[in-house]
Order: C-alpha cells, then sequence, then structure tokens
C-alpha cells in the first residue's frame, strides 16, 4: 500500500543590485508560466499535472462531465474528470517509536526497561493521483516499523479510496494475514495479524502536512479441542502478540518530476501509466488442491499492488509492456508475466497465454498439463482507465497407458502440488503519467 511534490519552476526575474528582488509569483492565474508538461488549476491556482480528457475527433461529438463523445472519434471521461499527478518527498516524524509506548504495545503489557535508538525521521518518496477521489502510491522501501512489541509493519505499495475531510483527503488501508501458530510453541492455531494505515493529508500549494496513524494487531483464535490447536492462555505468547497504534506526523514537498521508480524501467516516447490493482481473497473452494480453502491466507481493503504498464510495438502488432511479475491464484499453476501483452481480436484487448506440458508427478510418466491466460482492456481516456483484469489458471492430468506408473494419481495417492483451476477478475484502475 506515497506522495511526490514538485517544485515549481519560475523564470528568473531580474533585479537591480542596489534594491532585493521582486517575490516570485506562484499564482499561475496572475503570470506564472507553467513548465512543459503542467498545466494551470484554475481551482488551486498551482501549476499541476493534469491531463483534459478528449473531446472527440473532426466530427461534431461534445463531451459532457463523466459522459462520452456523441460523434466524431472516441471522447474522453468526461469534462470533471481531470487527473493531478503530483510527485512528493515526504518526512514522517518517527521519534515516537525511541522511546515507551501505552502497555498494550507489548506482550502481556509488559513495558521494558530500555528503548530502541532510531532514526528521528523517515523519509520517503510518493505519488498521488487526484482525480474524483484521491489514491496515492509509496516508494518501493525495505523499511519495517516496529510498534513496540506488536506484529511488523511494512508500508504499502498504495492506498486508494480517499475522501475529503475538510480541507484536505483521509485514507484508510487495512491488511490481515491469518497463519497457523504460534509457530515458535509448535501449535497450530488461526493467528491474524491485522495492519491498518490511515492518512491524512492537507496540500498548502507545493507543499503538504498531514497525520500517518498505524495500527498493529495480533489475534489468535482457537482451531480446534486439542491443546496443539488452541492459543496460549498464559505466557509465553508469541512474540508480538500485541496491539499498538500510533500517530506520526509527518511534512512533505512537491518535487519537480515523477520519480524513476515509479515509471516504467524501459525508457521511451511512448505513453506510460501507473496500474493499480486489487489482490482480491481467492474463495473458491475449486482453486485449491482437494476443494480444501486453507486456514492461512490474507485479505486486504483500501490497499493495490503497484505495476507499471506502457505501449510498444511487437513484431506481431501492438503491445503493452508491464512490469507483472506473477499471480498466485490459490493452489492452481502460478500465472507467470516475463513477456509483453499482444493485442487480441477483440478491439483494445490484449493478453498473454501460456502453456507447458511435463511428465508425472510421483514420478510416472502420465502427461501433466498447465495453462494460464491473462486478459486486460485497455483504452485510457482522459488519461485514465477503471477496469478488470482476467485471469485463469488450469491443470489437467492424462494417462498415458494402463500400468500404475503411466497413470494420473488415484483417490488416496498424493495429487501434485498445485492440482487444481482457478479463474479470477481482478479490479484495477490506471493513470497516465506525464
Amino acid at each position: 500500500m506515497s506522495f511526490v511534490f514538485r517544485s515549481l519552476f519560475v523564470s528568473a526575474l531580474i533585479g537591480c543590485c542596489a534594491c532585493s528582488p521582486p517575490p516570485l509569483p506562484t499564482d499561475c492565474t496572475a503570470g506564472l508560466i507553467c513548465p512543459v508538461g503542467q498545466a494551470c488549476n484554475s481551482v488551486s491556482r498551482r501549476c499541476e499535472f493534469m491531463f483534459t480528457p478528449n473531446t472527440g475527433g473532426s466530427g461534431a461529438g461534445t463531451v459532457t462531465a463523466g459522459g462520452s463523445t456523441a460523434g466524431g472519434s472516441a471522447g474522453g471521461a468526461g469534462g470533471g474528470d481531470t487527473t493531478t499527478v503530483s510527485p512528493w518527498s515526504m518526512a514522517i516524524d518517527v521519534s515516537a517509536l525511541n522511546r515507551a509506548l501505552p502497555a498494550n504495545c507489548y506482550v502481556n503489557n509488559v513495558v521494558p526497561s530500555t528503548f530502541p535508538t532510531g532514526p528521528l525521521t523517515l523519509t520517503l518518496q510518493a505519488v498521488s493521483f487526484e482525480r474524483l477521489g484521491f489514491d496515492l502510491i509509496l516508494e518501493p522501501s525495505s523499511s519495517v516499523l516496529r510498534l513496540g512489541q506488536a506484529p511488523e509493519y511494512r508500508f504499502p505499495e498504495a492506498i486508494v479510496g480517499g475522501t475529503r475531510t475538510g480541507s484536505g483527503w483521509g485514507l484508510t488501508g487495512e491488511l490481515q494475514v491469518a497463519r497457523l501458530g504460534p509457530v515458535s510453541l509448535a501449535r497450530s492455531a488461526i493467528e491474524n495479524r491485522i495492519h491498518s494505515t490511515r492518512v491524512t493529508f492537507t496540500r498548502n500549494g507545493n507543499q503538504a502536512s498531514g497525520t500517518l496513524t498505524i495500527t498493529a494487531s495480533y489475534r489468535c483464535v482457537d482451531n480446534g479441542p486439542a491443546m496443539a490447536d488452541q492459543c496460549p492462555r498464559s505466557a509465553p505468547f508469541a512474540p508480538d502478540a500485541a496491539d499498538c497504534s500510533v500517530t506520526f506526523p509527518f511534512t512533505a514537498q512537491q518535487l519537480t518530476q515523477i520519480p524513476a521508480w515509479a515509471l516504467p524501467s524501459s525508457p521511451t516516447t511512448a505513453e506510460a501509466f501507473v496500474l493499480l490493482h486489487d489482490e482480491p481473497l481467492v474463495d473458491n473452494a475449486s482453486c485449491y488442491v482437494g476443494n480444501r480453502v486453507p486456514q492461512a491466507r490474507f485479505a486486504s481493503s483500501n490497499l493495490r499492488r503497484v505495476q507499471r504498464i506502457q505501449r510498444v510495438t511487437l513484431p506481431s502488432g501492438q503491445g503493452l509492456s508491464t512490469s507483472f511479475a506473477s499471480f498466485a491464484l490459490g493452489d492452481a499453476p502460478v500465472i507467470r508475466v516475463g513477456e509483453p501483452f499482444r493485442a487480441l481480436n477483440a478491439t483494445n484487448q490484449f493478453g498473454l497465454t501460456q502453456s507447458t506440458t511435463s511428465l508425472g508427478p510421483l514420478g510416472r510418466t502420465s502427461m501433466e498439463r498447465r495453462s494460464t491466460s491473462i486478459t486486460m482492456p485497455f483504452a485510457p481516456q482522459g488519461g485514465f482507465l477503471e477496469a478488470d483484469l482476467s485471469l485463469s489458471s488450469t491443470y489437467s492430468c492424462t494417462d498415458t497407458g494402463a500400468q500404475t506408473s503411466q497413470r494420473c494419481p488415484l483417490p488416496g495417492e498424493q495429487p501434485a502440488f498445485d492440482s487444481a483451476s482457478c479463474s479470477v477478475r481482478m479490479p484495477f484502475v490506471a493513470y497516465r503519467l506525464p
């Protein structure tokens, strides 16, 4: 589950040596010339990376707010659907982690006598997308925050769904991870670790301020009547069995350009986009071996994965180069994306289909086949697109003879670890980068 501020470029004003130079203008409606690629936002009176919806082609098309073009070529996303893309550098005050936190932040409410000595400020880059709402992506970082002894917190790739809170924005995202444990006690109860991220963000020109509230919680639920399947009733507990919430203030400065980590890895003059996709909880039993949904799973809300995408020309025609790596749909064969999506027969549809065959499992000569496909519509209008990814992964096994060594696993025998089939539709939004 990031803000990146951008400084304003201003033409140098000539002053005399005997007097102070006049102040630089900040109001783009009062003479400030915006840099190339930016436009004057008449509401904020600041230069912004802005995308204006298409107004149709040479025909007599017209665009209405939230509507589309009638006549002419394809129209845009509507007059009220412009997107402001802003890169930021955030300085987060994390000094609270160097002193005692409330007792509930520690296992069994026992506050230790010593505390970690760490940095007072954490600096992160981010990019915000302001359209009808407010979404932001955060710099990929190995930074881990530990709130006392509560579960470790890692920053999400993106938080979406920001809504107005007074003069600013508020965003909240949550991740829940369920596993069997505590492992340290050789138990198989159901442990839930919950991470919540709340950001308030108020902008003032090319600066901003706000708060980052992080909540890390541990929950344990019995998984059966046997002691080995139950949560500990007394010490020792899991080493992170604590609940903690801390609010960190931050300030932010707008950057002059989109940072490299948010851009496609292969620079080109073609359009580049940031794509934020959902990663839904796979609850369909057919997606798991033996049609058995495991206890160890995850669920999230308002958190998204971040990909980068741009148009490319392939020998076979148009395509999309993406940063997608892989998708795991339950136990079904992993969908791996190692090459660009190709244009399909349907208009503005792109996809990638792959298939492999092998012998096995159980060291047998039966024939296994794994097939995966991923397709997506891609026809952004006004620098924005909202649609679904379609993912499918299938496993099949075929006997090659009548002997046991030539047959697929029989009932009661161990099947292949990925002998499941699954199909999922995954919502996404895409924003064009300046």
